[in-house]
């Protein structure tokens, strides 16, 4: 069966998100700061003696100004994460990179990038 362009698409963010974020459960659980939900934060404050609880979860798309495709190859979603060029020269082959980077950069005479922030506020009370 032959790929459409959107299921091309996924393949190819994909294979670059898994390696700043993994899918694997085992993989998932090694990394301290992704091996927890916002259910986990809640719990922990009500073990921790806390009550009173509230949490907010916000997800908020910004737009990243005069972006070129210089500072998003020396970019990575994370500290432990690797670069976008690293990813690129260690699992894409020339064809595939440059497909993502059409697909990430559609118009580079625009040089605006779009990215989404996950935050979650927490507060509560200690008796």
């Amino acid at each position: 069966k032959k790929l459409g362009k959107a299921d091309r698409e996924k393949i190819l963010i994909h294979k670059w998100q898994s390696t700043q974020f993994p899918d694997q459960i085992e993989e998932i659980n090694n990394i301290p700061f992704i091996n927890f939900t916002e259910r986990d934060l809640v719990t922990w404050s009500q073990e921790a003696g806390f009550n009173n609880i509230h949490m907010e979860f916000h997800i908020d798309e910004i737009k990243l100004d005069n972006n070129n495709w210089d500072s998003l190859l020396n970019s990575s979603m994370h500290p432990l994460a690797p670069k976008l060029s690293e990813v690129l020269e260690q699992r894409f082959s020339e064809d595939e990179a440059i497909e993502l980077k059409e697909l990430l950069l559609p118009n580079p005479a625009i040089k605006v990038v779009s990215a989404k922030t996950h935050m979650a506020y927490l507060t509560a009370h200690k008796s």
